[in-house]
């Protein structure tokens, strides 16, 4: 698989004709079709370092993954001397924690647009702990030089939780590898707590002893006991099957396969959320059957999605073709993901009567929806980002839709638009 080389964050996306896909002819009713999903990425990945610390062969996965992962899984088995995460900021950062314990020399970059976003609180814990590492252009920001980890110079590090999540799992995951194990001290909550207790779970599973203390967490040293690299259906990818159920009438159904109740990944909160919707849950052998059971929507919604962030674009673009305005919370860490994330979501609703701005009445990362959204007659911007174009979707539901680029679904959900073909819905451009 190829590394797709992007130009990293913009203030206007850039319209590239032969990149645009065109959605139409929406189906009158969903009717029990599979929506297939893609593996959890974020489950994913962290199996994938855990296996390479323990195995010495990369394993053989299917076809159809998302990219982030096909890139982390190839990277951790490559020798270098230079490493390229692609985009993803979870493969960037796993992969330097994993490469820098293991005293790997090298260079490890990413895009532009990686190499924009913030490393710097896990490169101070890495120094800390003993690993000789410097930036190869600006401070705080990828790309990396490692020069090796002669030894472990501590056990305990503090780190600054308060940016990222990714930051403080890429240290637990190699923790078990230390000599004197580790110990993560920190202030208040991290952020998208859930992925931390995803990443303390799957350490417990291998057998190690993981604990938790307000404000800290130790991880004691020690062999990890080798398990298969298991998979399951993506939940916040499940979020697009739900929103797009939410626009159709009630007895409309879809069957998720692979996806399952099972308490790891924290966008599992949606089957509650979407109650509000009129939309139920109910697991069946092999997967998740969701059904509009009513035609009801909130008259007003208001979440905190600071533990959730990757579902907001698809839960604002809902709201905004439902016309239901909203207050979501928490939000604060979308300006540092693929693109500024709220900013993107403020410029495409523009277009389409729709307003998305700050809400100073409330906490930092308080964004506030108003206006009922009309899908305009222009190319809709993905920003280089995989979730823009999913969410945008959505608006196919009402009429025909042009976003600007197709291929960037690929970071999570490669074969996203063949599904949504599969549903009835035209599609003008290759998938």
């Amino acid at each position: 698989m190829g590394i797709l080389l992007l130009t990293g964050y913009i203030s206007e996306p850039i319209l590239m004709k032969d990149e645009r896909i065109r959605l139409h002819h929406p189906p009158s009713r969903l009717e029990g079709q599979e929506f297939r999903l893609p593996p959890s990425k974020s489950l994913l990945n962290r199996r994938l370092v855990l296996h390479a610390l323990t195995n010495t062969v990369r394993p053989e996965l299917p076809d159809d993954l998302p990219e982030d992962s096909e890139i982390l899984s190839h990277m951790l088995w490559h020798h270098g001397p230079e490493w390229h995460a692609g985009s993803g900021g979870t493969t960037f950062r796993f992969l330097t924690s994993y490469l820098a314990i293991q005293g790997a020399q090298g260079m490890v970059t990413g895009t532009e647009g990686l190499c924009r976003r913030p490393v710097g609180p896990l490169v101070d814990a890495l120094r800390l702990l003993g690993a000789d590492i410097e930036y190869g252009a600006v401070s705080g920001h990828p790309p990396l030089r490692l020069l090796g980890f002669p030894k472990q110079h501590t056990s305990t590090v503090t780190l600054d939780v308060t940016q990222s999540s990714q930051f403080l799992s890429a240290l637990l995951l190699v923790a078990p590898s230390l000599p004197q194990g580790l110990e993560v001290r920190f202030s208040g909550d991290p952020v998208s707590r859930p992925y931390v207790d995803m990443t303390i779970r799957l350490l417990r599973e291998h057998g190690v002893a993981c604990e938790m203390a307000p404000g800290a967490i130790h991880v004691a040293p020690g062999a990890q006991v080798p398990l298969p690299l298991t998979m399951e259906a993506d939940w916040t990818a499940a979020s697009y099957a739900y929103a797009l159920l939410a626009l159709y009438p009630a007895g409309s159904h879809l069957v998720l396969p692979d996806l399952r109740l099972s308490g790891y990944q924290g966008d599992e909160v949606l089957a509650q959320i979407m109650e509000r919707f009129g939309v139920e849950t109910a697991e069946i052998p092999g997967g998740i059957r969701i059904e509009r059971v009513r035609d009801r929507q909130p008259d007003f919604l208001e979440l905190d999605l600071g533990d959730h962030p990757d579902i907001a674009q698809t839960l604002a673009v809902l709201c905004a073709l439902r016309g239901i305005p909203a207050l979501f919370h928490g939000l604060s860490t979308l300006a540092i993901k693929e693109t500024d994330r709220t900013t993107a979501l403020a410029i495409e609703l523009g277009k389409g009567k729709a307003t998305f701005h700050p809400d100073w009445t409330g906490n930092p990362g308080s964004w506030r929806l108003e206006g009922q959204w009309t899908p305009p007659q222009t190319v809709i911007g993905t920003w280089e980002d995989h979730r823009m174009a999913m969410a945008f979707s959505l608006a196919a539901v009402k009429g025909a839709v042009i976003l600007e680029d197709r291929t960037v679904v690929r970071k999570s959900f490669p074969a996203y638009w063949k599904v949504l073909g599969a549903l009835g819905f035209g599609i003008d451009a290759p998938a």
